[in-house]
């Protein structure tokens, strides 16, 4: 992963979340019914698990903008937006989703680790685990952080590997919020 970051990171360094219609190629067009009112394709659904076990899908959230953070708690750069990624969640949760997706591959990453990781760092967000790797693969995640900004109508319209700071992170929600009340 660190090589990845290091490698793509000039790449997104300060371009803030890559906002295209052709960026996603794990997007599932096939549900987009109409293309000219909806440029952006439909995200895949996925199931992860919440802190007691239970399923959650994706377009459980359906109505509301979703932004979803792919991490890992031996992630450095993952550890280094949390803050802000937790300060966003404080101000906007009310009108914003925060999918906050651990890497929990069993191995490297589990779900005490993560949990001692959260309760240590006192963060407010829900946790939720990708035990699977099929969220990850459902974005095409191929690096840790990567954050997705996903509308009200569950269609991917921002993407971005690496690291994402405060001013890129609330750029993205206010796009999310003026996406919503359009």
């Amino acid at each position: 992963a660190l090589f990845l970051y290091n490698s793509l990171s000039d790449k997104y360094a300060d371009n803030g979340f890559d906002i295209s219609d052709s960026h996603n190629e794990s997007a599932d067009v096939s549900n987009t019914t109409n293309t000219q009112t909806s440029r952006f394709p439909l995200a895949k659904d996925f199931t992860v698990l919440d802190e007691k076990g239970n399923k959650v899908k994706l377009s459980d959230f359906r109505g509301k903008p979703v932004v979803i953070n792919f991490w890992a708690s031996w992630c450095y750069y993952c550890k280094e937006e949390m803050g802000d990624f937790d300060t966003s969640y404080l101000e906007h949760s009310n009108e914003v989703v925060y999918l906050m997706i651990n890497a929990t591959d069993g191995v490297q990453e589990t779900k005490q680790t993560a949990d001692a990781y959260i309760k240590e760092s006192g963060y407010f967000f829900d946790v939720y685990y990708d035990t699977t790797g099929k969220a990850a693969e459902a974005f095409g995640v191929i690096a840790l952080p990567s954050t997705i900004l996903v509308d009200d109508e569950g269609r991917v319209i921002g993407k971005q590997m690496g690291l994402v700071d405060y001013k890129t992170l609330e750029e993205g929600v206010e796009i999310l919020l003026d996406m919503a009340n359009d």
